[in-house]
């Protein structure tokens, strides 16, 4: 059973670090930075990546990866530096979660994000991504997997 002070203390940060920025789904020509969260235990995290650089460096669109390893997290689980001091024209347009389910850096960054479109695997509390794409039922789907179907459908919205 998780501790209940850490649970107290990370709803508590998730509200007081809420993004109040408008989000809606985007096309990607209308995407010029983007935010992508990998899971540090993820299985292939190396793979993983550079399919994620690939993906957006040829579609013209600077990257961000945060992968934030376990000395990286404070006692709670959030970012010890987000590095996410970024100004309004220099805000991510899209925020992408990578991560498992029950990431609280993940949701963390996912809530905090100034992004105008934001996806992941998982629906947080209060609706924060504007996209999901969640895991057949009874299995859970490789990080590698999810993206490819997040690729798919990104290029679809026009």
């Amino acid at each position: 059973m998780p501790d209940p002070l850490k649970r107290l203390v990370q709803r508590h940060a998730l509200r007081k670090h809420a993004s109040t920025v408008p989000t809606g789904i985007l096309p990607l020509d209308r995407i010029r930075r983007a935010v992508v969260y990998i899971d540090a235990s993820t299985q292939a995290v190396g793979v993983l990546s550079d399919q994620v650089r690939e993906f957006f460096a040829g579609r013209g669109i600077e990257l961000r990866i945060l992968s934030p390893q376990p000395q990286d997290l404070n006692w709670y689980g959030r970012m010890r530096r987000p590095g996410r001091n970024a100004g309004p024209d220099e805000a991510e347009d899209l925020f992408i979660s990578l991560a498992a389910p029950d990431s609280f850096a993940s949701a963390f960054a996912a809530v905090s994000s100034p992004a105008r479109f934001k996806v992941g695997r998982v629906q947080l509390p209060g609706g924060t991504y504007d996209l999901v794409i969640k895991d057949r039922r009874d299995v859970c789907e490789s990080a590698i997997i999810v993206f490819k179907t997040m690729t798919q459908l990104l290029n679809q919205i026009q």
